[in-house]
C-alpha cells in the first residue's frame, strides 16, 4: 500500500476553473495514489464531464469542459473503498453515476469479514448528485468466484450499461451484466460473455489490452 489517506480537493491542490483533468491525474500520481480510474462523458449540449477517483478515497472529482468544478461526496458507510469502476449514464434527460466499490478488508487475511462488493446509484438532481440506492454484488461476485479489475461499459440506461470484470484469479466472467433503468428501478440482466465482446471496447478487455477503458 503506497498512499492511504482520503485527501480533499484542497489537499490535492485542485482550483475550481483551473486544474485540467490530465493535471489532476498527474498530481494524484505523485502522490502516489493508487487505482486511479477516469470516466468521461459527453452530452449533446456539448457539455463534456470527466470523473476521477483513487483507492481509499471519500470522493469523486468532477470535472467540466476538462476544468476541475467540484467534488462528490461519496459514502461507503463503514468500508474502507478500493477497486473502483464509475460510469456516468444517461435515462432520456436524466443523468445518473453508477459507482461500484470494494472493501479493502478482501486484500487482507480478514476478507472473510469483508463487505461484499457494492454498486451505488447516485443521480444528477439540479447542482449535486444524490445517492438513490446502492445494489450488492455478492451473489455475483461468489458465482464468478470472485471480482477484480472491473469496467462499465456503454452509456444509455435504458439499453444497458454493462459490466465485466475478472474473477479472483484473473481470468473473465462468463458473463457480463447490463445494468437498466425499468420504471425507476435499476436491473441487472446477465449476458453470455461472448455475446458482450461484439463491442469492440470489451474485447480490448477481454484481450488484456486495457484494465480500465480510459488507458486506451
Amino acid at each position: 500500500m503506497k498512499n492511504a489517506n482520503d485527501l480533499s480537493a484542497r489537499e490535492l491542490g485542485f482550483s475550481k476553473g483551473e486544474t485540467t483533468t490530465q493535471s489532476a491525474l498527474e498530481i494524484m500520481q505523485k502522490k502516489e495514489l493508487t487505482g486511479i480510474i477516469k470516466d468521461t462523458a459527453s452530452f449533446e449540449s456539448g457539455v463534456h464531464l470527466d470523473f476521477i477517483t483513487a483507492d481509499y478515497q471519500s470522493r469523486i472529482h468532477l470535472f467540466k469542459n476538462l476544468k476541475y468544478a467540484r467534488s462528490i461526496d461519496f459514502r461507503s458507510d463503514a468500508v474502507l473503498p478500493y477497486g473502483y469502476a464509475v460510469r456516468a449514464a444517461s435515462v432520456e434527460n436524466r443523468v445518473y453515476l453508477l459507482v461500484l466499490y470494494r472493501d479493502a478488508f478482501a486484500m487482507t487475511n480478514q476478507k472473510i469479514a469483508a463487505a461484499a462488493p457494492t454498486v451505488s446509484v447516485l443521480r444528477f438532481d439540479e447542482a449535486s448528485f444524490n445517492e438513490e440506492g446502492k445494489i450488492s454484488l455478492k451473489a455475483i461476485e461468489e458465482a464468478n468466484e470472485g471480482l477484480t479489475r472491473p469496467v462499465f461499459v456503454g452509456y444509455d440506461l435504458s439499453q444497458g450499461v454493462l459490466l465485466v470484470a475478472r474473477n479472483s484469479e484473473g481470468e473473465i466472467w462468463t458473463h457480463g451484466y447490463f445494468f437498466k433503468l425499468k420504471d425507476n428501478a435499476l436491473q441487472l440482466d446477465p449476458v453470455p460473455i461472448d455475446q458482450a465482446a461484439q463491442c469492440s471496447c470489451v474485447q480490448k478487455y477481454l484481450t488484456g489490452g486495457v484494465s480500465s477503458l480510459w488507458e486506451e
